[in-house]
């Protein structure tokens, strides 16, 4: 969010790469200040790890350009402990 000594806009923004996820950027009021509000959903369906970098391009002169990661990992889940595959703690199965 923009601070209001500071304020900015977002002229343009990408993906790096743009392969395991999606993301939106929506712009939203915070009162008298425009701010943005950044989604990312995961495309990837087989596990592994990924990153990858959102830039933010602005019209600030002090920051022109804002670089977001975005890290994934996705696990193995094991049909008998619907935990994921090295977590510490098991959760009990439940009814």
């Amino acid at each position: 969010m923009p601070e209001a000594d500071y304020p900015f806009k977002i002229t343009s923004h990408r993906a790096e790469k743009g392969e395991f996820f999606e993301y939106k950027l929506l712009e939203k009021q915070m009162g008298q200040i425009l701010g943005y509000e950044l989604v990312a959903d995961n495309l990837k369906t087989d596990k592994g790890w990924y990153s990858d970098t959102i830039i933010l391009t602005t019209d600030s002169a002090v920051r022109p350009e804002l670089r977001i990661r975005v890290n994934g990992n996705i696990k193995e889940i094991s049909p008998v402990n619907p935990v994921p595959i090295g977590e510490d703690k098991p959760q009990p199965l439940t009814q």
